[in-house]
């Protein structure tokens, strides 16, 4: 019981992290009770309790999935703490090892784990425990390196080996030699990190380009409920309109209006369209907006952009769908999910676009959730965008901590790529990611708050262009290089292990 405790003890702290804010620093100690626990029992006991603390941990993470299911909660925080089970299940198995071993497994361990749930089946990397530190902006530069992942994999080394020299304190009263390695090791990794953040935040700062953007973010505030009723579509685009004029003042080169703007299929409602298209020729401005479009019999979740003389300037049509919610998957197999979940299905986009803004100038189009996908970050990184745009809809997940995780994601995406990303939200939070991931430009109201709030902001940032970052070029080649640590620290020769085997 106490060791299930010590497991529960880490889902609750580790839950108190997210999203970053106050608490972020108790995440980089949160593990600690869970690794401990492992470590006096048996595997597979120890997978049990970290599957009991995933589920926990989970469910207080990941409560607000209830406002849209509840039992879609339930069963994706059931599958989610898998993952917790593995690890702690690797923590008892890896207990006699020395400690220089296990410092380099269990973040290795930790780290795949987290690298499989953001890919298997449609992938899921939401609550990643690098997301917890996005607004510590020095430690979170090696993004542009390694991704979350090598953010992710220190943290859980520093719980690994600050959880031995409590251990050993306690039980010793000193810190043997066998501890004092591994932690010199982590101060020099630490420190490294530190200085490569230092110097990549100074060189953003210094840097400077002639090529400076307005963009007019527009947050309508929008209940789902209002936003489809076809007794208010025309009182919807209004309320965007009436916000995106007054921001007209600032001159904003491009305003961008959230995820499903346009309240009706666009070939339904020609007036209405109508409406947007003399609100970009009357002030010269381009409009970006998120519509429901159809091609033949595929309906696409999409971006559309129209220039400043009311034409059409691109489409861009998400590629990554909402499971059980845009889609259904194996519908033909089995025909009961239609009945449960009684939606049709969208078709997944097959490209990237790049929109231009004139200038020279050009930008990609995430739609959704898909500012939490690297790899769709990466692909419009080459394509040559020089900056990036999320349209999204929280309005699913009301007053919520679901816009500021959706939000830490966000931060990941500008500094892995080095482009700054903008969002546009229908309820928060409608700001700017600068490529450094520091926050800025964000709608509120007189007291500050950013969710469940009206109103547009104009931000103004340079344009830089500036060379692919390792991970845009390649990718996740450091949760690649994971597995082969954990395949060579299980294979080498514990020198500790073989002399408690002969002293038995």
């Amino acid at each position: 019981m106490i060791r299930a405790a010590g497991g529960i003890l880490t889902a609750v702290l580790l839950s108190l992290c997210f999203p970053s804010g106050n608490m972020a620093w108790c995440a980089w100690f949160a593990l600690i009770p869970l690794i401990l626990a492992a470590a006096g029992t048996r595997p597979s006991r120890a997978l049990g309790h970290g599957y009991a603390a995933g589920f926990v941990f989970f469910i207080l993470t990941l409560f607000w999935i209830h406002h849209v299911t509840a039992l879609g909660l339930i069963l994706l925080s059931a599958y989610l703490a898998v993952y917790w089970g593995i690890f702690a299940a690797g923590a008892a198995w890896s207990a006699s090892w020395t400690l220089a071993r296990r410092a380099i497994f269990l973040p290795a361990l930790w780290t795949a784990l987290e690298y499989a749930r953001a890919r298997a089946f449609t992938g899921f990397g939401w609550s990643s425990l690098a997301h917890t530190q996005s607004a510590n902006i020095f430690f979170i530069q090696i993004a542009d390196i390694t991704g979350t992942y090598g953010v992710s994999f220190i943290m859980v080394a520093v719980a690994v080996i600050v959880g031995d020299v409590l251990r050993a304190a306690y039980r010793e009263g000193r810190i043997g030699r066998e501890v004092r390695g591994p932690l010199f090791g982590l101060v020099l990794v630490l420190g490294l990190v530190l200085c490569y953040g230092l110097w990549r935040v100074s060189g953003l700062e210094k840097s400077s380009s002639s090529r400076t953007i307005r963009v007019a973010l527009v947050q309508p505030n929008i209940s789902l409920a209002d936003d489809w009723d076809p007794l208010l579509r025309s009182n919807v685009v209004d309320r965007h309109l009436a916000l995106s004029r007054a921001a007209m003042a600032l001159k904003p080169d491009l305003v961008v209006w959230p995820e499903t703007a346009f309240p009706a299929f666009i070939w339904e409602q020609p007036d209405l369209f109508e409406k947007l298209r003399a609100f970009t020729r009357e002030n010269r401005v381009r409009l970006l907006f998120g519509a429901v479009t159809r091609s033949g019999q595929a309906y696409f979740n999409s971006a559309i952009l129209v220039d400043e003389t009311g034409r059409p300037g691109g489409r861009y049509d998400k590629q990554h769908l909402v499971l059980f919610g845009e889609y259904i998957p194996l519908r033909r197999e089995l025909p009961f999910l239609a009945s449960i979940v009684p939606i049709d299905d969208f078709t997944p986009g097959k490209s990237n676009t790049v929109f231009p803004l004139g200038r020279g100038l050009f930008f990609s189009a995430l739609v959704c959730f898909e500012d939490t996908l690297p790899e769709l970050t990466r692909r419009a990184a080459a394509d040559g965008a020089e900056f990036l745009v999320n349209i999204t809809n929280d309005a699913w997940f009301g007053p919520s901590r679901q816009p500021w995780m959706h939000l830490d994601n966000a931060v990941f995406r500008a500094v892995e790529s080095r482009l700054p990303l903008l969002r546009a939200t229908k309820t928060g939070v409608s700001c700017a990611v600068m490529p450094d991931g520091r926050v800025t430009g964000c709608v509120a109201d007189d007291r500050g708050r950013s969710v469940m709030v009206e109103g547009v902001k104009v931000v103004e940032f340079p344009v830089m262009a500036p060379p692919p970052t390792f991970y845009t070029k390649y990718g996740d080649i450091f949760a690649m290089l994971v597995f082969i640590a954990i395949l060579g620290v299980v294979l080498v020769k514990n020198p500790g292990a073989e002399a408690s085997n002969v002293r038995s």
